[in-house]
């Protein structure tokens, strides 16, 4: 007995001696080591949960509200930066500049193109006191309305000079009535067109004018 007890000892610290040389751990240190990396992930998944419940989530207003704090903030830091300069009372008599609109230094067009289609007229009977006019971009009975009043103005080059000295001429006119549902216009002019007009261009002023 007492043989075969110390034979049996012996292998087991044999094998103990083999896995340390040879660097396999022993069972006791396998569960101990799983016990630690258990209890490790456990405390970690702890902590990430509270810090989920304390980090509310930042709702698209709450954003909103700190972008704007925010650029008050710049806002009044520059205000702070720069120094008042107290401007001097106009001199009498002096008059100071206009401030410039927001087209100052741009072309900006007064009025719209239209083309004059012919006189008004039916199977028999054709007037010429009143031409019919096609405007640019207007195709319903709806966006004549606007145009209703409007000036008009045909401008011709004649073979003698004016007092002026230029060749240049004009016939003004008035829309009066729209004429059909494709928006074409009826107008009448203080002299009648004359039969050269027709295809020609001709202006809708878009401001008034006391010419007519």
């Amino acid at each position: 007995r007492d043989f075969c007890l110390s034979r049996g000892l012996g292998d087991v610290y044999k094998r103990q001696y083999q896995r340390r040389v040879r660097g396999v751990p022993s069972p006791s240190t396998m569960s101990e080591k799983t016990e630690t990396k258990t209890e490790t992930k456990t405390e970690t998944k702890t902590t990430q949960v509270r810090e989920k419940k304390e980090r509310k989530p930042r709702t698209t207003k709450q954003a909103g509200e700190g972008a704007k704090k925010k650029e008050g903030q710049e806002k009044k830091e520059k205000k702070e930066r720069k120094p008042k300069v107290q401007k001097a009372p106009p001199k009498e008599g002096v008059k100071l500049p206009r401030k410039p609109f927001k087209g100052h230094g741009k072309n900006v067009k007064l009025y719209s193109r239209a083309k004059v289609i012919g006189y008004r007229r039916s199977h028999h009977v054709q007037n010429e006191n009143q031409s019919l006019l096609k405007i640019e971009g207007v195709n319903t009975r709806k966006d004549v309305q606007f145009y209703l009043g409007k000036r008009v103005v045909w401008f011709y080059r004649a073979k003698t000079k004016d007092i002026n000295g230029s060749k240049v001429r004009t016939i003004w006119g008035r829309i009066i009535h729209s004429h059909g549902n494709s928006g074409v216009v009826r107008a009448r002019f203080a002299t009648n067109l004359p039969p050269q007009a027709q295809g020609a261009t001709v202006r809708v002023m878009l401001y008034p004018n006391s010419r007519i």
